[in-house]
């Protein structure tokens, strides 16, 4: 087994070399799910990025049927709530198809990571989750 040498938390700090993590606690997809925020330099600008681990509905039933993550509802709540509040440059997410990087990005475009920085598009990808969440508390 393995020892960690700490256990993390919402908003704990993860140094590696020059660069300082920040872990978002959002449960719900998973039990343990995080997203991440990091200050990343170019040579001109520092950018803010969010990582983000968005809270897709994984179960076919209710909620209450997941007898083994009983605070399932509760941590798809927090979470929706949690990262509407987020403050952010750039985002991308844990699966390209949810943030359409192949669109956003080509392997033959120049240098431009201001196109990770459509909010709006970050903002409706949340509201689709939220409705899909409502659903399933119907």
């Amino acid at each position: 087994p393995v020892v960690p040498d700490r256990l993390i938390g919402d908003r704990s700090v993860i140094k590696l070399g020059g660069t300082s993590l920040t872990m978002l606690n959002h449960p719900g997809h998973t039990k343990g799910s995080a997203s991440y925020l990091v200050t990343v330099k170019d040579e001109n600008k520092a950018f803010r990025v969010l990582i983000a681990n968005f809270p897709s509905i994984v179960i076919d039933g209710k909620f209450s049927e997941v007898k083994a993550y009983p605070t399932i509802q509760k941590d798809y709540a927090y979470t929706l709530n949690s990262m509407k509040n987020l403050n952010f440059d750039l985002w991308v997410a844990s699966h390209a198809g949810q943030f359409n990087l192949h669109e956003l990005r080509k392997p033959t475009d120049a240098y431009n990571p201001t196109v990770f920085g459509d909010k709006k598009a970050y903002m409706e990808n949340l509201r689709d989750l939220e409705e899909n969440y409502r659903k399933k508390l119907k």
